[in-house]
């Protein structure tokens, strides 16, 4: 995958910002290197994938491809598919929060603030 110059100049104007010319083949050049390292990415993740199931956890991390001409190694914070504990993110909200009212956190006031020996009238 890969973006055009004119994408470039479309999105630029979507978000109203004015680009000179060598700004735009900077941002060009910049989000089609982007592009390629989430293709990367996404084929050393399905190679994984594709791995036995008995694969120790460290080799299911493991691919043999290379990033930037570098050997790659570990790929951190991509989960195995067979992963034994469950991705926290799916768990509710007052799973983990301390005090949850109607949706929202409810943070205590600072030291000091709002406590009961304030004097009002």
């Amino acid at each position: 995958m890969s973006v055009e110059r004119a994408e470039v100049d479309r999105i630029a104007a979507l978000a109203r910002l004015r680009l000179e010319s060598s700004e735009g083949e900077a941002l060009t050049a910049d989000m089609n290197r982007i592009l390629q390292h989430v293709d990367r990415l996404q084929g050393a993740v399905a190679q994984g994938a594709e791995e036995e199931p008995d694969a120790s956890a460290e080799e299911a991390d493991t691919f043999s491809g290379s990033l930037n001409g570098t050997p790659a190694g570990r790929l951190l914070g991509v989960r195995d598919g067979g992963a034994d504990s469950p991705d926290p993110l799916t768990s509710a909200i007052s799973d983990f929060a301390p005090d949850l009212r109607e949706g929202f956190f409810v943070v205590p006031p600072p030291h000091g603030v709002g406590s009961s020996s304030s004097t009002g009238g």
